[in-house]
């Protein structure tokens, strides 16, 4: 099985590079899931998505969720932290009955947004606002595009209907994994494994027959157990 670890913001191959040489920080784009997948062994038909991350570009992420969904490799996805905007879309390449989530996991599910800087660092005349009014509208319907695009693959992956969805969206918080199992978006919350009274229920009594340790004893010489005297003792199986 071949894991795949996104814990890293998705973004585009060329802000991936500018972000590692300026500012020392990494970055996950389509090139290094389409590089993962090609490397995976033909005999090997399995991809295990391992999630920690708050997403980031929409073109990108869906670029990556195609070459899963394309790879023609059975898919599993565990939320392991957060999994929130376009990485919920990245969980959703596995098929239902294979997304799974650690019990303390977040997912956010939220409307897409454009960030504007320096908007109004000159100044603008009636002119510039109606050419400005013009690029916003143009900026809003694509906006609403990928909302409603986000929100279809939503209600064929998980199975909750697009209103309710889309009431959670425009809240923008983030939610339990119990709500997400709920909203169909994970199937299963992991247990942890690794309590004490589970390993003592996994260990073993051995009964010793007492005529056996009888003869044990008396091929030493020794008539009872009383007159053992144990200083030390190993028992091995």
């Amino acid at each position: 099985m071949a894991k795949l670890e996104i814990y890293n913001d998705i973004v585009p191959q060329d802000e991936k590079v500018i972000m590692k040489m300026w500012m020392g920080l990494d970055g996950v784009c389509f090139a290094d899931i389409k590089d993962f997948i090609n490397s995976i062994d033909e005999s090997d038909d399995n991809i295990d998505i391992h999630i920690h991350c708050r997403g980031g570009s929409c073109m990108e992420g869906w670029a990556i969720y195609d070459a899963l969904r394309t790879s023609g490799k059975k898919i599993t996805a565990v939320i392991e932290g957060e999994c929130s905007s376009m990485a919920s879309v990245i969980l959703l390449a596995a098929p239902k009955g294979a997304r799974f989530a650690q019990k303390n996991a977040t997912l956010l599910i939220h409307n897409p947004f454009l960030l504007f800087y320096d908007l109004w660092d000159e100044k603008v005349t009636a002119d510039d606002m109606d050419r400005l009014k013009a690029k916003l509208d143009a900026q809003a319907n694509e906006l609403r595009l990928e909302q409603n695009k986000i929100v279809s693959l939503y209600v064929e992956r998980t199975g909750t209907d697009a209103e309710t969805l889309q009431k959670i969206m425009d809240t923008d918080t983030a939610m339990s994994m119990e709500k997400a199992m709920e909203l169909g978006f994970i199937d299963n919350i992991l247990e942890p494994n690794t309590d004490s009274n589970k390993r003592q229920k996994s260990m073993k009594t051995v009964a010793v027959d007492e005529s056996l340790f009888k003869r044990m004893l008396n091929k030493q010489g020794i008539k009872k157990a009383e007159d053992l005297n144990v200083v030390n003792m190993t028992v091995s199986a």
